[in-house]
C-alpha cells in the first residue's frame, strides 16, 4: 500500500471513532434528560428501558474508545516506518 492509502484509513477510523465516541456521551446527556421526564428521545433507536439504554451506550462508547486505540497504533506504526 502506498503510504497516502494508510494515512486515508487512519483518519476514516479517526472519523468512525469520533462518530462512535460522541454518539455515547450525547446519549449519555440524552438519557439523563429523558428517562426521568418520560419524554421521547432524539436518539434514533428508542430503548424500553433503562437497562437497555445504558447498555446501548455503553457499546457506542467501548467501539468508539476501541477504534480511537486502532488509529493511534495506526499513527504510531506508520510514524516509525516513516
Amino acid at each position: 500500500m502506498r503510504p497516502s492509502f494508510h494515512w486515508l484509513v487512519v483518519l476514516l477510523v479517526l472519523l468512525m471513532a469520533s462518530v462512535g465516541f460522541w454518539s455515547g456521551i450525547i446519549g449519555i446527556i440524552d438519557g439523563a434528560v429523558t428517562f426521568p421526564s418520560k419524554r421521547e428521545s432524539f436518539i434514533v433507536v428508542q430503548a424500553q428501558s433503562p437497562k437497555v439504554f445504558w447498555g446501548c451506550v455503553a457499546a457506542w462508547l467501548s467501539i468508539g474508545v476501541g477504534m480511537v486505540w486502532l488509529a493511534f497504533t495506526n499513527i504510531r506504526e506508520l510514524l516509525a516506518r516513516a
